[in-house]
């Protein structure tokens, strides 16, 4: 069994991308990402096919949410407990696609926040647009602290022997998130009038 798996997934990495996002979530992209660090995969490839299995596996787990908010009393009723870590989340920012980027990086919120809005009657479209936007910030975040940790130490030590790439970094860090967020909130305002 253990033989078959091997060779499916050696000769389809992409598969194992997509499954791994699918159905592990970010443990198993770190992994990914930490074992592309050491040139075992490609990080471009696991972009891109993690960002299509987190995102079926969200909108999957939406509308289950939707179909078990209208079936089971027991799931409102949880839902309805859970309204008030949403609601702590919500004052951060009104904008939904705001929320569900926070609950994606606070572990074990995620699914609980996409059920909820699948429940709550939220527009099966805008959602998979706002998800889109989301997972645009996540993943890259998420991949990157993988590929870091794979580099190890020695990666760091020669960062801290030249700080002003350090400095770099940050600053256009800094300056990428600031374009990106208004970038987004444009978008997401075009979303909101459809």
């Amino acid at each position: 069994m253990f033989d078959f798996f091997y060779h499916i997934f050696s000769n389809h990495p992409s598969l194992l991308f997509f499954i791994a996002s699918f159905l592990g979530g970010e443990e198993l992209i770190l992994i990914l990402a930490f074992l592309a660090a050491h040139k075992i995969f490609n990080l471009g490839n696991i972009f891109i096919f993690c960002f299509l299995g987190t995102l079926i596996s969200d909108i999957c787990w939406f509308l289950f949410g939707g179909f078990l908010s209208k079936k089971v009393e027991f799931f409102r009723n949880a839902l309805s407990k859970y309204k008030h870590l949403f609601n702590i989340i919500k004052k951060i920012s009104d904008k939904n696609y705001i929320v569900l980027l926070i609950s994606k990086f606070i572990y074990g919120v995620r699914i609980t926040t996409i059920m909820y809005f699948g429940a709550h009657n939220l527009n099966l479209i805008r959602f998979v647009l706002y998800e889109i936007f989301v997972i645009c910030v996540w993943l890259p975040i998420v991949l990157l602290l993988g590929w870091f940790a794979g580099k190890g130490v020695s990666f760091f030590v020669n960062i801290y022997d030249n700080v002003w790439i350090m400095f770099v970094i940050v600053v256009s860090f800094i300056i990428g998130i600031s374009f990106l967020k208004k970038y987004l909130n444009k978008e997401i305002d075009k979303i909101d009038k459809i």
